[in-house]
């Protein structure tokens, strides 16, 4: 393969069925969930931006059920792990609802872990949401599933650009 080769996502040929795989009606079940979280976060604080936080559930959820991204909740920041780059970094309302949910689920199945060492987000935390004592209202890279902490809509997308070049330059 080529340096210009897409490898991590091909969507050409046999990459497609995978997402097959995605049971539709369970992920519309999580995708409720994860927004009724998100929107838990919004009306405590009173602020936030629930819009670009719903708009972009069943994206993550396809990119974290279709078995292509790697990570690992237990060890969210594995040099392996594939990266997320948040670019619209306001939409830290999805983030938190889904490592509540991602966590939750953990904790429930009897599964130990520190959260404090890991940044794992559990369901108080959502109501000190943009509260000076609690989760901030723009993506921090401290937190599993963000890599890149951003604010501005647009910077991301650099971010990104730049973690890739890096990435591939070490051979990655």
């Amino acid at each position: 393969m080529s340096n210009t080769d897409p490898i991590h996502l091909n969507l050409q040929g046999s990459a497609a069925s995978l997402f097959t795989r995605l049971d539709e009606e369970k992920n519309a079940k999580l995708a409720s969930l994860i927004r009724a979280l998100a929107f838990i976060a919004i009306e405590s604080a009173h602020s936030g931006h629930p819009g670009g936080s719903s708009s972009k559930v069943e994206q993550l959820l396809a990119l974290l059920l279709s078995g292509l991204y790697a990570f690992d909740p237990l060890d969210p920041k594995n040099p392996g792990r594939d990266r997320l780059v948040w670019s619209a970094g306001h939409c830290t309302p999805l983030l938190y609802g889904t490592l509540v949910l991602i966590y939750e689920s953990l904790s429930r199945a009897g599964i130990k872990f520190d959260k404090e060492k890991l940044n794992a987000i559990i369901p108080e935390c959502l109501l000190k949401f943009r509260h000076c004592d609690g989760i901030s209202g723009h993506v921090e890279s401290i937190y599993p599933l963000a890599d890149v902490s951003t604010g501005s809509s647009g910077h991301g997308l650099s971010a990104a650009a730049g973690i890739a070049a890096l990435h591939r330059s070490c051979g990655l």
